[in-house]
């Protein structure tokens, strides 16, 4: 399994998951060119997947190696509109991503969220997933 076949399976749990259980979040991904602020409803996310490290197993000629990374899910609301549906997606995907095996070998560890930082008449929190897979 390579990183963008990893990326790709990601990607498709993720858009798999939102789409049926939040069909009106718009979820984006991180190779989204431009987003138009003033166009979106009061919530949507952003989907950003982070390779951090490689660490190899062994010495043998038949490498393994140990890929660890992130998902990010970025959920904004606009300001005005209230925390609930921000607070009520965020604890989805907590549930949804923590401790989760995804079908191809792609091990996700428990989910927090990252700091509430507001913007530009946004508030944006992050869901972070740290996860890791084996290269065998």
């Amino acid at each position: 399994m390579g990183l963008k076949f990893t990326r790709n399976d990601i990607a498709a749990y993720v858009y798999g998951k939102m789409s049926t259980d939040h069909p009106t979040v718009v979820l984006y991904f991180e190779n989204t060119a431009e987003i138009d602020l003033d166009s979106q409803s009061d919530v949507f996310a952003l989907c950003l997947i982070d390779f951090i490290d490689i660490d190899r197993l062994n010495v043998d000629a038949d490498v393994m190696r140990e890929y660890l990374g992130e998902i990010i899910i970025r959920v904004f609301t606009r300001e005005g509109s209230g925390v609930a549906p921000s607070l009520d997606l965020a604890d989805y995907l907590l549930g949804v991503l923590s401790d989760v095996d995804i079908p191809t070998g792609i091990t996700c560890k428990t989910s927090y969220l990252g700091k509430k930082v507001v913007d530009s008449g946004w508030m944006m929190v992050d869901v972070v997933t740290p996860f890791v897979f084996w290269n065998v």
